[in-house]
């Protein structure tokens, strides 16, 4: 009997040191598990960042091609400018057309007034 009391003495032994060593591994894998959720609670901010800097992108875009639009008429616009005469060019005309103008007025006021050429 007391052979047997031995081999259940070293049997409870024997599964006490397991039962430590299973303890320790539950321990780090708690740890382990702990440490997996503090980066998923970290990537969750990230993912709303990331969300946000994507909306904020999207804004941008459409500002962009807004401007590249406007960019575009005035291009349009200022070639239609270059393609008119110059300014000097128009004063020039003007200054001419008018002294036309003023010098067939006066013209025909003389032939008016006097009564004949």
């Amino acid at each position: 009997m007391e052979h047997r009391v031995e081999i259940l003495e070293r049997n409870v032994e024997r599964l006490s040191a397991k039962c430590e060593k299973a303890t320790e591994r539950i321990a780090v894998a708690e740890n382990s598990l702990k440490a997996v959720h503090d980066r998923l609670d970290s990537m969750s901010g990230q993912t709303e960042i990331i969300i946000k800097i994507s909306t904020i992108v999207e804004q941008i875009s459409e500002q962009l091609k807004t401007a590249f639009k406007k960019m575009e008429e005035h291009d349009k616009k200022i070639d239609a400018l270059e393609k008119q005469p110059g300014k000097t060019a128009l004063k020039y005309w003007h200054l001419i057309a008018s002294s036309l103008i003023g010098g067939a007025i006066g013209f025909f006021l003389r032939v008016l007034l006097k009564g004949g050429f």
